[in-house]
């Protein structure tokens, strides 16, 4: 797995990425838990999260806001990053380490139209169409 790490994309990142190879393998699976649930990101976004079968590990950033953990770690984490907003996402959006109970899940429809529209600059996180 190739790491951002000393890459120009890295500065933009809320988190830092280690130069190791750094994944957590659960195939017991870890339950992600919101941290920040209010947050304009998560804010329609159903629980309980179903379980995912690993992630990277990594730190986040002065100022970064993690949105969701596993565990201790880091799963979904943004900020502001000059004029823009940049997000880091730890595990998969799709099968390998996302399981299909987790592609089914409710929440799955809600996650990502509401962090692509943050990451857009909308203030609720989803666009508002003219």
């Amino acid at each position: 797995m190739r790491s951002a790490s000393g890459t120009p994309v890295e500065d933009a990142l809320p988190v830092l990425i280690g130069a190791v190879d750094d994944r957590v393998e659960t195939p017991q699976g870890v339950v992600p838990a919101p941290a920040e649930p209010g947050h304009p990101v998560l804010r329609d976004v159903p629980g309980p999260w179903p379980a995912l079968l690993g992630f990277k590990r990594v730190t986040p950033r002065p100022g970064a806001q993690v949105l969701v953990r596993c565990g201790a770690d880091p799963l979904l984490a943004c900020w502001q990053y000059h004029a823009g907003r940049s997000a880091a996402f730890t595990s998969d959006c799709a099968p390998h380490w996302a399981p299909p109970p987790f592609l089914a899940w409710p929440g799955y429809g809600a996650l990502w139209p509401a962090l692509i529209g943050w990451l857009g600059g909308a203030a609720g996180g989803v666009p508002s169409c003219p």
